[in-house]
C-alpha cells in the first residue's frame, strides 16, 4: 500500500497516482507534516476508533513515520564524492536516532577508486592514468579497483539494524535485494551471486580489479557482474556504495589496471546497456531504483540537499 496525494486536494489514497522519483518525495514531505484534526483527537480521547478519519489517519500515519533521506547529486570529482560518503557515515554513526540515507551520484571524469587499504602501485598503472586523464582516489570502504565513468553510483548509509541486520553479509543482502528489484523493474533480470568467487588472474599481475569476480550477494546478469559494491562498518553503522555501469570501457580498465587479458573483463562484467534494446537514461534508472527501495523496505523518502563538504576535513 503506497501513500499518495491527488491533485490539489491533499487526499490520502491506497493507490499511488504519483510518478516515480520527485513526485513521491514531495508527497512524503507533505505526509510527514500531517497532524490529527481536533475531531480525531476527540475521538481518540473517547476511545472511538471507527470514524473514517481515524481509519485513514492511523493507517497512513504509521507509514509516514518511516522516512529515509534521499540525496541526488550530479557529477562530482572523485575526492569530493568519497568525502561526502565518509561524512554521511560519520553523521549516521553519531546520530542518537535511527537514520538511513540513500545517495545517488556521478563522476566528473573517469576515476579509479581503490579500496582504503590498497596500494596504488599494486592496483593501477599511475602513469597511464595520469597520461589519459583518469583520476585515482581511495574509498573509505574496502575492496578492489573500480573504474567509474559511464555509470550511476549509489550509497546506502544506515544505523538501523531492524532493516539491514547487524552483519556485513546481512547489510549486503538487503541492499542488493533492493537493487535487484530496481533492475527487474527496469527490465533486466538480475540475480544475487550465491557466493564469492576468486578472480581468474595470475598472482604476479598485482591486485585484480573489482569487476573480474563477484562477491557474495553482488548483482549478476547472465553470469556477469553488473554492480560492484564495497562496505565499511563503524560500530553499529555502515556505509555501502557501489558502481552500476551503463557501459564498460574494457580496454581502458585493462590498461589502467595492467590486466593482460581483456577477455577476462568481457566475460566477467557488463554494463546495463548490454541487456537493453537501447541505452538507458540514468534518470530513469535512478527513478526505478528509488521506487524499488520504497517498495522493498516499505518506506518513503524526504529529499535532502547535501551541503558542501570539505574533502580535507572528511
Amino acid at each position: 500500500m503506497a501513500l499518495g496525494v491527488r491533485g490539489g486536494h491533499n487526499s490520502l489514497t491506497e493507490k499511488d497516482p504519483l510518478p516515480l522519483g520527485e513526485g513521491r518525495v514531495r508527497a512524503s514531505r507533505f505526509v510527514k507534516d500531517l497532524r490529527p484534526s481536533p475531531a480525531l483527537r476527540a475521538a481518540l480521547s473517547q476511545g472511538r476508533g471507527t470514524c473514517p478519519e481515524f481509519i485513514s489517519y492511523s493507517v497512513h500515519a504509521i507509514q509516514a513515520e518511516i522516512m529515509w533521506d534521499l540525496i541526488i547529486d550530479g557529477a562530482l570529482d572523485g575526492v569530493r564524492n568519497m568525502a561526502i560518503d565518509a561524512a554521511l557515515l560519520d553523521e549516521v554513526d553519531h546520530s542518537s536516532e535511527t537514520k538511513t540515507i540513500l545517495r545517488f551520484y556521478g563522476w566528473q571524469q573517469p576515476t579509479i577508486s581503490l579500496g582504503r587499504n590498497q596500494k596504488i602501485e599494486r592496483a593501477v598503472d599511475a602513469e597511464y592514468c595520469k597520461a589519459n586523464g583518469i583520476d585515482i582516489v581511495h574509498r573509505p570502504t574496502g575492496g578492489r579497483a573500480v573504474l567509474h565513468d559511464d555509470e550511476l553510483t549509489y550509497a546506502v548509509i544506515s544505523n538501523d539494524s531492524s532493516y539491514f541486520g547487524d552483519t556485513i553479509y546481512g547489510n549486503y543482502k538487503r541492499v542488493s535485494e533492493a537493487l535487484c528489484l530496481g533492475y527487474t523493474k527496469f527490465g533486466v533480470r538480475a540475480v544475487l551471486a550465491p557466493d564469492t568467487r576468486k578472480p581468474e588472474v595470475f598472482e604476479d599481475e598485482g591486485d585484480p580489479p573489482c569487476f573480474v569476480s563477484p562477491s557474495r550477494y553482488e548483482l549478476m546478469v547472465d553470469g556477469r557482474k553488473v554492480v560492484g559494491s564495497a562496505q565499511r562498518r563503524v560500530r553499529s553503522s555502515f556505509l555501502q556504495h557501489g558502481s552500476m555501469p551503463i557501459t564498460c570501457n574494457y580496454k581502458e580498465l585493462a590498461l589502467a589496471t595492467r590486466l593482460q587479458d581483456i577477455a577476462v573483463l568481457r566475460r566477467e562484467m557488463a554494463g546495463l546497456a548490454e541487456f537493453l534494446p537501447q541505452r538507458p537514461m540514468i534518470e530513469r534508472l535512478r527513478s526505478a531504483l528509488i521506487r524499488a527501495f520504497q517498495d522493498y523496505f516499505s518506506i518513503e523518502f524526504r529529499l535532502r540537499v547535501q551541503g558542501p563538504v570539505d574533502p580535507v576535513i572528511a
